[in-house]
This record gives structure tokens, C-alpha cells and sequence, in this order.
């Protein structure tokens, strides 16, 4: 893809090293919110997954909060 939109005029060096920087950066700024939010909650593992949570997780769930 990068060598036919080379080609065609819609990309070069240039702006593909300012998408590799600036790609870099999201990167590095998302790894930092991610490490200042802290440790997530155990029981938030079985959250978001399944819109009705099976017997079974649910068993693990309570088995895991006590």
C-alpha cells in the first residue's frame, strides 16, 4: 500500500516519518495513563464480556470476591 500511494503522489518520506513520530508518541502518552491509573480491580475481569455472565463465571466471580 505504501509503495502504490508513493507512487501515486499521496505519501512520501516525509509523512511517513511524521506518522511513525507521532504514532510513537500516542503510544508512549497511552502507556503513561495507563501506568498512573493504578492496579485494576480483580473482579473486573468478568465485567464487559458477556451480556448475560454464565454459571460458571459467575461461580469464580463469587468464589474469587468471597
Amino acid at each position: 500500500m505504501k509503495r502504490f500511494l508513493e507512487r501515486q503522489g499521496f505519501w512520501n518520506e516525509a509523512r511517513d516519518q511524521a506518522l511513525r513520530h507521532e504514532v510513537a508518541r500516542e503510544l508512549a502518552d497511552a502507556v503513561v495513563r495507563a501506568e498512573e491509573a493504578g492496579k485494576v480491580p480483580l473482579e473486573w475481569m468478568f465485567d464487559d464480556v458477556f451480556e448475560d455472565m454464565p454459571w460458571h463465571l459467575q461461580e469464580q466471580r463469587e468464589d474469587l470476591l468471597g
